[in-house]
């Protein structure tokens, strides 16, 4: 499977963390409610067991302040936990300065031009295994509803 776009990068950042955690759900294009609940944060990777933010930068230059500042904004209105940014292309020094004051997490993460997929979809937005497939939408789906549904990666 060759990656060329943003949504590849973030199929590429939840396989980094399964590695990195034993059982870990994710939303993919998530839309989390804000603490009034009068409107919506769009979020790039949401961890809904542990409230974590997960944005995934493929920029051609490195992060800068902005980005930070944005994650620190939208953290505050879903009242997430300390969260993670990652970037292929690295971050600038003041962007890395506002986030450890923020307590977020920079990390960069190499793009991979090509990616093994290890077993098909099922289709049904579940995965269980070592490795994560995009799920994609059902045609059934209206515009309005969210079309990335939920992925659970479990390590057996």
């Amino acid at each position: 499977m060759t990656f060329r776009s943003g949504k590849s990068y973030e199929l590429q950042v939840m396989w980094h963390l399964v590695q990195e955690r034993q059982h870990v759900a994710f939303e993919l294009d998530a839309r989390v409610p804000d603490t009034t609940a009068q409107y919506c944060r769009k979020i790039d990777v949401w961890l809904p067991d542990t409230r974590e933010i997960i944005e995934c930068k493929h920029y051609k230059s490195r992060v800068g302040i902005e980005v930070v500042d944005r994650l620190v904004g939208t953290m505050q209105d879903v009242r997430a936990a300390p969260s993670r940014i990652f970037s292929h292309s690295g971050f600038t020094p003041q962007a890395e300065r506002r986030a450890q004051k923020a307590g977020i997490t920079c990390t960069t993460l190499s793009f991979a031009k090509e990616f093994q997929t290890f077993f098909p979809a099922s289709g049904n937005g579940y995965y269980v295994g070592e490795y994560i497939d995009l799920c994609h939408c059902s045609p059934r789906l209206t515009p309005t509803e969210n079309c990335w549904g939920s992925i659970v990666a479990i390590h057996p």
